[in-house]
């Protein structure tokens, strides 16, 4: 049901915007050689700004792409599972970690109580 949503939102809008296509600016040509290329792409990674940004991508992909190699390692050869059982797992995982806030956000909440910090529960569990 969402892809036929979406496929004719995309036909409507395609459809409502086909007449301005002539209006639309267009980029002056430019012949792009190989060494140019990879001037640009140098010329992009070699800003500060970026550094960081690129820096914290390339570790967030490389422990995403780590845990997923271990827990498939974890699922299918050290516990026996069989592929069709991970996934109800993972939901299951899913579903105990976003009931798991509410009792974490109580106790946190009376913690801070004792302390003397008055934050509302909501705030304390996100912005910790």
């Amino acid at each position: 049901m969402v892809a036929v949503v979406m496929f004719v939102c995309i036909l409507v809008s395609s459809a409502a915007t086909h007449s301005r296509i002539r209006y639309l600016h267009r980029a002056p040509e430019r012949t792009a050689s190989m060494g140019r290329t990879f001037r640009e792409i140098a010329s992009v990674f070699s800003k500060p700004g970026s550094a960081r940004p690129d820096g914290s991508s390339v570790l967030g992909g490389a422990g995403i792409g780590i845990t997923s190699a271990l827990q498939n390692y974890f699922y299918l050869h050290l516990w026996g599972l069989k592929p069709q059982m991970i996934g109800p797992l993972q939901f299951g995982g899913m579903l105990a970690s976003v009931i798991g806030v509410f009792p974490g956000a109580g106790h946190r909440q009376a913690v801070r109580q004792e302390a003397g910090d008055d934050r509302p529960p909501a705030f304390s569990v996100f912005c910790d």
